[in-house]
């Protein structure tokens, strides 16, 4: 959920300087924030990489690539 909410201000960060539609600084940037946000991506990728890792030992031919 958090990577989900997080789309939509990289955006604004981006394309519009950290600011919303109407030039309004985007309050959740933060450090905090940041921090947050790269914990939950480096979760994410970890289960991937974890996912991965079953799939080859079961069987390499099992990867979709």
């Amino acid at each position: 959920e958090l990577l989900m909410k997080a789309i939509p201000i990289r955006h604004h960060c981006v394309h519009r300087n950290g600011k919303d539609e109407n030039g309004k600084k985007i309050a959740e940037l933060n450090m905090s924030y940041a921090v947050s946000v790269l914990k939950a991506m480096r979760a994410l990728v970890r289960g991937v990489e974890i996912q991965i890792t079953k799939l080859r030992k079961e069987d390499d031919d099992a990867l979709p690539f």
